[in-house]
């Protein structure tokens, strides 16, 4: 069965309070101090890493959304100076513009 992401991280929260509130009685099956050192660890290595990814896809999100604003503004450079070449320049060379239009 796949879980979420926030269902696993939830899963071993609850999973490692209940091993330290019954760690005497589990200690006979193995769990013990060094296994809920160790699963702490790696639960909290692994909560760090989550929040490390989520900043960096809301860079991400803000890289995109500059990105797509300076590519608007070439766009708009880019429908200006069409038209003007479409205006002053003979039609046989607009392809050198990268204009392959039939008018």
């Amino acid at each position: 069965m796949n879980f979420s992401i926030a269902d696993r991280i939830r899963r071993s929260q609850n999973m490692l309070a209940g091993l330290n509130a019954n760690s005497e009685k589990l200690a006979k099956r193995g769990i013990d101090a060094q296994f809920l050192t160790q699963y702490t660890a790696e639960y909290q290595t692994a909560i760090d890493l989550d929040g490390e990814h989520e900043a960096a896809k809301a860079r991400a999100k803000e890289r995109t959304a500059a990105f797509h604003s300076q590519l608007e503004k070439a766009d708009e450079y880019y429908a200006q100076a069409r038209k003007l070449v479409k205006l002053e320049i003979p039609q046989d060379l607009w392809k050198e513009f990268g204009i392959y239009d039939e008018r």
